[in-house]
């Protein structure tokens, strides 16, 4: 007999458990409480119907062994609701999106009409092992059970679920387990993609003059997309990146390096050519002119991969243009030596630099010369 449990209603102590259960006799779904001290069980075709039917009837069960006068208990997706209502608008944007997205999959594993309080760190058990059936890696995982324990210690604080343990779960990983660590391009790399652009060419120019940018400057690939013609002082050849763009949440100004100013100028001369008015550095072609919008993530991905199989690089799944940003980073620490630099050259935090900052054959070896001379007579 195998069990798999699809929803739990009620408080701890006298919750209402309803299952899927497979038999010699076929499937079903149970709902399973206790009354007067024993065990009740009431069976439901293991169908949609027959689901739903069976959610509705441990629902009224969970009710009505609630005291008269109580109020009932929040529910997941209310908690969630009530979160969004007041913590969302201190968030950026991106990262409403990353926390909306890893809620929907702590919904899709728990029955989102579930009382929050009923919920335990077993649980959080299960959605960890579901999320690393799904081939997800550490740190991703780790991020959905994040916002489950920032979500109830929300709700804690606004007395909207008890005092719970599950704020003090912690995810545990052996140390075989995936991670996801996102490549760099190297400097040969990247130039090897931008040679395999032709910025003369309508189709091609948008690409080349992006990953110029990102290949040379290292920005995320976001705020390169929503750079403005007033983002950029040509006299002192400099980029602004605005607030709302930036990760770090700041207004950050970086010098334009040569090859990025010639290809700004590029994008000018297309701009002209087109007869564009609009704000966009990088512009949708003209049959998709609707609203004035600037190119999708999802266009600068094909483009991408289009340009690493003439340039024969090799891509790498779940990486993509964030591995300009990194080779950047490390193209900088290695004409520099200084890591705080490089970051400061793509708009991060210093914490970050050990995930950033790769370490490049060339700099192991110049490691190996200095301890090869070592014992030279200099000790």
């Amino acid at each position: 007999m195998q069990r798999r449990r699809i929803a739990r209603y009620g408080l701890r102590g006298a919750t209402v458990a309803v299952f899927s259960e497979r038999t010699p006799a076929g499937r079903y779904c149970r709902v399973q409480w206790r009354e007067g001290g024993r065990r009740r069980t009431r069976s439901f075709p293991d169908s949609a119907a027959g689901r739903l039917e069976a959610k509705a009837f441990a629902a009224q069960i969970a009710a009505e062994q609630r005291p008269a006068g109580q109020a009932p208990a929040i529910t997941l997706h209310a908690l969630w609701t009530t979160y969004v209502a007041a913590e969302f608008d201190a968030l950026r944007p991106k990262t409403q999106t990353n926390y909306r997205h890893q809620w929907w999959k702590w919904e899709q594993f728990v029955d989102p009409t579930t009382p929050a309080r009923a919920v335990t760190r077993e649980d959080l058990d299960r959605f960890r092992k579901a999320l690393r059936a799904q081939q997800l890696a550490v740190k991703q995982i780790r991020n959905c059970v994040d916002l489950v324990k920032l979500v109830y210690r929300f709700g804690v604080d606004r007395d909207l679920v008890p005092p719970t343990r599950i704020l003090e779960y912690r995810v545990k990983a052996g140390k075989d387990e995936k991670r996801l660590e996102t490549a760099e391009y190297r400097p040969q790399e990247g130039l090897r993609i931008l040679g395999a652009l032709d910025p003369s060419r309508a189709e091609q120019w948008r690409a080349w003059a992006l990953f110029t940018i990102l290949h040379y400057m290292g920005p995320r690939v976001a705020a390169a997309l929503r750079l403005q013609w007033s983002d950029i002082d040509v006299a002192r050849a400099m980029i602004t990146w605005p607030v709302a763009t930036d990760k770090m949440g700041k207004r950050r100004e970086q010098p334009v390096p040569a090859q990025v100013a010639h290809a700004l100028q590029v994008a000018w001369a297309w701009r002209t050519a087109d007869g564009y008015a609009g704000p966009w550095v990088f512009y949708t072609p003209r049959r998709r002119w609707k609203g004035d919008r600037p190119l999708t993530y999802g266009g600068v991905q094909r483009m991408l991969r289009e340009a690493e199989r003439r340039a024969g690089v090799a891509h790498v799944h779940m990486n993509a243009t964030h591995r300009f940003r990194r080779g950047a980073a490390g193209t900088v620490y290695e004409l520099t030596g200084d890591a705080g630099r490089a970051m400061e050259w793509i708009g991060d935090d210093i914490r970050q630099a050990g995930r950033y900052v790769k370490a490049r054959g060339q700099r192991l070896r110049a490691v190996a010369d200095l301890l090869s001379g070592a014992d030279d007579g200099k000790r």
